[in-house]
């Protein structure tokens, strides 16, 4: 768990240094996937993180105080909160920006690492799936989304089947809980951001 610790880190300082991101204009009020370069895509394959992390950039309010980087388990139809942290800056004003990684480990827990001014990390507990999954999908923000201030932004779905078959959802699906009702799914977990002031 230290060492994929330690992978994400490195990964978030490449993401960060000065010629090895790609420059990326976000609309303020929006997150977005993170581009990486070739290299950068090849060093998190090499990892064995390419199928397994996500990363999100950000620009959020100026009137923000405070980042909300939360997770959830879908049970009975219902997000129950699983962890999480935040963040919170005394000074409003200017556009929150940073980026965000999130990682769904083999134990079903959820690492996250966040750079706004400084690195936050959090690791949620194990999940424990209803049963034993036989497939999973785990989708990212895909897509340029907007924020607003108080209201989540889904920046995650991961999805573990207990029967071999899944279909894909939209991120918006997390505002709809039954819309993963009549499948076969043995753990069903978000990501949210939400800044408020």
């Amino acid at each position: 768990m230290k060492r994929t610790a330690l992978l994400l880190s490195l990964l978030l300082a490449l993401a960060l240094l000065p010629g090895c991101g790609t420059q990326q204009e976000l609309t303020q009020n929006t997150a977005a996937p993170f581009s990486l370069t070739q290299d950068q895509g090849e060093l998190l394959e090499l990892l064995g993180l390419s199928d397994r992390a996500g990363l999100v950039t950000f620009s959020g309010p100026e009137e923000a105080t405070v980042l909300s980087i939360d997770t959830y388990q879908l049970r009975d139809g219902q997000w129950e909160p699983t962890g999480g942290g935040q963040l919170s800056r005394e000074a409003a004003g200017q556009p929150w920006e940073g980026l965000a990684v999130l990682q769904s480990r083999e134990d079903y827990s959820i690492g996250l690492r966040v750079r706004t001014e400084g690195i936050a990390s959090y690791t949620t507990g194990p999940a424990e799936p209803d049963s034993d999954p036989l497939g999973w999908t785990l989708q990212f923000l895909e897509e340029e989304t907007p924020i607003t201030l108080g209201e989540p932004v889904p920046v995650a779905l991961f999805l573990y089947s207990g029967d071999g078959s899944l279909r894909t959802h939209p991120l918006t699906d997390f505002a709809d809980p039954a819309a993963f009702d009549g499948e076969d799914l043995a753990l069903v977990q978000a990501v949210t951001l939400t800044f408020t002031a």
